[in-house]
């Protein structure tokens, strides 16, 4: 045990000391530098587009319609009648509450309202046939949001840019191929640029085995990994909490959506096979703990990310075309997963797992057209795991170093 940590704090001092580990933090801090300022620039736009005298102009558009439809619709019934006259009053008091300044009000969601929602949900719902089980699905979840937002009130509609929202929306697009570039490029000359420099034949003069040798170098750039990703994480919330605060934390998130497969009517009016979407076992979560849990999820991803780098690092001699392999299955294996929709087996693929926030959402089986639960990804990434490293050291205690 003594030996391994020994290896360990060596390979870690020759990690942090690498140019590559500077190169892939500064390349990191940079892309979360550009994507804050991004947010920034679209959340002044927002506020422009959602300024008290643009939405009192729009919202005076909408009651000119509403009247003008109200005196030429000479086929409405008198309960049509009132409620659009009921929504004009409604309407010139949100514009009244808007010109004089308190946003709050105006925007805010009465339990009234949400309780009409679900209402109407569940109407819609009991009248849905079992051949539109999509629309049944989506509306569950619908229904399950709406549930959520009259347990927790006030709410607002603000669709102002909130440091939750943010942070989950660079996940659905680092998850897929930033962050597992980063990782690779990190950890695919652990091996391969000891064999370029020749440095292996010497490490291999310690009394350990190869495999606690190689096994060291694989905690080292797991390890190294996560660091780096934590960083990545603490700077981007950081700098978000600062720009936008702390609001928005306990708007709704969906989570544990399933989805099957289902004969449903499609829009031309014929039955065909379709993903189907089911809320049974949803759940609605605070947008503050699905950020959260979603970096979590993303640091376990970013260990078969770092074993899919380390293997090929194994696998070939040169430093160079290591990083080049591991890099490219990343990509092309992006590439695939867009340009091949709808195919089931996809889904055994090792790429596709890095996602795991969308994986627990359900917006990857959605995006990408199969069913995929968390707990299987996690499942099939840990197989890909197990059976890359296993390899590799088979590779490694087998191979020849001197040729």
């Amino acid at each position: 045990m003594l030996e391994f940590i020994r290896i360990f704090q060596n390979e870690w001092i020759k990690l942090i000391r690498r140019r590559r580990f500077v190169i892939v933090l500064l390349l990191g801090l940079a892309l979360i530098g550009f994507y804050t300022y991004a947010r920034y620039h679209e959340s002044e736009n927002q506020k422009h587009y959602n300024s008290p005298a643009v939405q009192a102009q729009m919202m005076d558009q909408q009651i000119k319609r509403v009247e003008q439809d109200l005196q030429t619709g000479t086929d409405l019934t008198a309960e049509q009648k009132a409620a659009m006259q009921k929504q004009i009053t409604n309407m010139k008091e949100k514009k009244a509450s808007l010109l004089s300044g308190n946003m709050d009000a105006a925007n805010r969601i009465t339990k009234e309202e949400i309780q009409q929602n679900i209402n109407q949900l569940n109407k819609s719902i009991s009248a849905l046939t079992p051949d539109q089980a999509q629309q049944k699905g989506q509306m569950q979840v619908q229904l399950k949001i709406n549930e959520y937002q009259l347990n927790h009130l006030p709410q607002n509609r603000d669709y102002a840019t909130t440091t939750w929202k943010a942070i989950q929306d660079f996940l659905e697009v680092g998850t897929q191929l930033f962050i597992p570039l980063l990782c690779v490029l990190l950890v695919a000359d652990m091996v391969s640029g000891e064999q370029t420099g020749g440095t292996i034949k010497l490490l291999l003069t310690r009394p350990a085995s190869r495999g606690k040798i190689l096994f060291a170098k694989y905690v080292t750039a797991i390890i190294g990994a996560i660091c780096i990703n934590l960083v990545l994480f603490a700077v981007l919330t950081g700098g978000l909490v600062a720009l936008f605060g702390t609001k928005g934390d306990t708007n709704p998130a969906v989570v544990g959506v399933k989805y099957q497969q289902a004969n449903v009517v499609k829009e031309d009016g014929t039955v065909g096979n379709a993903l189907v979407p089911d809320a049974a076992n949803a759940k609605v979560i605070t947008m503050k703990s699905f950020a959260i849990q979603s970096m979590l999820l993303t640091l376990i991803a970013s260990v078969g990310m770092c074993t899919l780098g380390f293997f090929c690092s194994v696998l070939v001699r040169s430093a160079a075309v290591s990083t080049g392999i591991s890099m490219a299955v990343i990509i092309i294996g992006t590439i695939i997963m867009h340009a091949l929709k709808g195919a089931a087996w996809l889904k055994y693929f090792l790429t596709p797992h890095f996602d795991l926030p969308d994986v627990w959402t359900g917006s990857l089986s959605q995006q990408f057209g199969f069913p995929m639960g968390l707990a299987q990804s996690l499942i099939i990434l840990a197989v890909w795991t197990i059976g890359l490293y296993a390899i590799g050291h088979y590779i490694f205690t087998k191979r020849d170093i001197l040729a």
